[in-house]
């Protein structure tokens, strides 16, 4: 089971840690956990403080664009591992393609944490008893 927070402004958030292997680059990152996003997502803040270099690391340019409530952003993809540590002491890793945000007009948005990631967790969620887990679960074992 991994253990999120609420952050003081009330939303649930996941630690995490990110590494993108290519760019010889692993950082903490805190992730919104967000029931709304496709994919998760490093907010542009997060890259910055990572050391990643958009010109230099991605010299072709933007690989897509992401829409979203707060409008569009220039995405650059990257082959990332995202690791959340468990309650039993465990690291939880996803090896996965990352969309990477480019732009300064979100820089005071979080990184996300999409459907992509968390479809395959059962998610407790209870702010008034402070409580956020995702907890993996078997298909097989439920039915």
């Amino acid at each position: 089971m991994i253990r999120g927070y609420f952050g003081s402004d009330g939303w649930p958030y996941l630690l995490g840690i990110v590494s993108l292997p290519r760019l010889s680059i692993r950082a903490s990152v805190v992730f919104l956990v967000d029931t709304g996003a496709d994919v998760t997502a490093l907010a542009p803040r997060d890259s910055l403080r990572m050391g990643v270099d958009f010109e230099r690391h991605f010299p072709t340019g933007p690989s897509g664009v992401l829409e979203g409530i707060g409008g569009s952003a220039q995405t650059y993809s990257e082959e990332a591992q995202i690791q959340f540590l468990s309650e039993d002491g465990d690291l939880e890793t996803f090896a996965r393609p990352l969309t990477l945000l480019a732009g300064t007009h979100f820089m005071a948005m979080p990184s996300l944490l999409g459907r992509d990631l968390f479809d395959n967790y059962r998610i407790s969620y209870c702010r008034q008893l402070d409580e956020l887990t995702l907890e993996s679960f078997d298909l097989e074992e439920s039915e």
